[in-house]
């Protein structure tokens, strides 16, 4: 082991990559019960698809009702929302650093730096987790859709979806071994649960303001359009400021 070259962030990167591709290409040739990936991917391209048509159509009486500021402020605290939601799930997941899954039995027989294992696996999960790399897209695609910006404007979207997700799985990674790092283990298992219940917040969050989009989008927006410039500097008004400057 002493003669072992370390494996850096983009290697790394690449080799799980490459593992979990093949492993999802034998997923779809199996048959029978064991074709799961498929049925992941399935449901993933749909319930993306779903999202598009229904955010479209809230996000349209928002535009309809609001100017342009109060427009990016909903789609900041929506977009901001989702994406925190998706950070307190990762984060709040411990499997990474347990052992026993063939990817974490073959990072513990290579020396690798904790900022390579971060970076690395950041980049893998967006390129090869379905739901993960869509989990925002939907939203960002049906604003353009709503406020009619050219296709070259899908690509950004698709874009931004990206970095931000490999943002979040470098957070959430990053947040897991800082807990394993700082926190005792006599009170490891509470550390672990403390973040499993901000995550159920941040999803009840999430849903009760899914909910007000869905049901009452004009009043929402009126809402949000008189909290003030200040939610431009939030996470999600940085997430979608790109397409609100276009639009």
């Amino acid at each position: 082991m002493s003669g072992a070259v370390s494996v850096g962030a983009l290697g790394l990167a690449r080799l799980l990559v490459r593992a979990r591709l093949r492993s999802f290409r034998n997923g779809l040739r199996s048959r029978g019960r064991a074709r799961t990936p498929l049925l992941i991917a399935v449901v993933a391209l749909v319930t993306a698809v779903a999202y598009v048509g229904l955010f479209a159509q809230s996000f349209a009486v928002v535009v309809a009702t609001v100017g342009p500021a109060g427009q990016a402020a909903a789609l900041a605290v929506v977009t901001g929302l989702v994406a925190f939601g998706s950070w307190s799930a990762k984060a709040a997941g411990s499997d990474a650093l347990r052992a026993g899954s063939p990817e974490n039995e073959f990072l513990l027989a290579r020396p690798i730096t904790l900022g390579a294992l971060v970076v690395g696996r950041g980049i893998a999960d967006a390129a090869t987790d379905p739901m993960g790399a869509l989990f925002l897209f939907p939203v960002l695609f049906a604003a353009t859709l709503v406020w009619r910006l050219p296709a070259s404007a899908w690509l950004l979207a698709g874009a931004t979806s990206a970095l931000v997700q490999v943002g979040i799985s470098m957070l959430a990674y990053a947040t897991q071994v800082a807990l394993v790092r700082v926190v005792p283990a006599r009170r490891r298992r509470g550390a672990w649960a403390a973040m499993r219940l901000l995550s159920a917040l941040a999803l009840a969050a999430l849903w009760m303001v899914g909910t007000g989009v869905l049901r009452d989008p004009a009043g929402l927006a009126s809402r949000l359009a008189a909290l003030g410039g200040w939610v431009r500097w939030t996470p999600g008004g940085l997430i979608a400021a790109p397409l609100a400057a276009w639009a």
